[in-house]
């Protein structure tokens, strides 16, 4: 099955800046980074807890093409809601698309 006919445009991958604030320090934001086509789908799932630590929460996938440019520590933005990313896979290492894991966080 070709995951590709459902992918829609719009997606942006959003990175973190830092620039400098006058004073020594620097102020962080989120830019575009790229816009990419892809599909985002709900997971279901729950937060628990582990030896009193919190363990991989995510509540959505998204679905598109193999982009090694895309870091865990960007985020998704799409029709409004805001996405951290949580874990990102290469499933069967087969470099034709990527499984993006992620929370919903506003």
């Amino acid at each position: 099955m070709n995951m590709r006919r459902f992918y829609t445009p719009g997606k942006q991958v959003m990175r973190k800046t830092k620039t400098p604030n006058g004073m020594g320090g620097y102020s962080e934001s989120w830019s575009l980074f790229k816009t990419i086509d892809g599909c985002i789908r709900p997971l279901q799932g729950d937060e628990r807890l582990s030896a009193d630590k919190k363990t991989l929460f995510a509540t959505h996938r998204l679905y598109c093409d193999y982009d090694t440019s895309i870091l865990q520590t960007d985020r998704i933005t799409d029709s409004g809601h805001d996405y951290e990313i949580k874990f990102i896979n290469d499933p069967m290492q087969m470099h034709e698309f990527l499984h993006i894991d992620m929370e919903l966080i506003t």
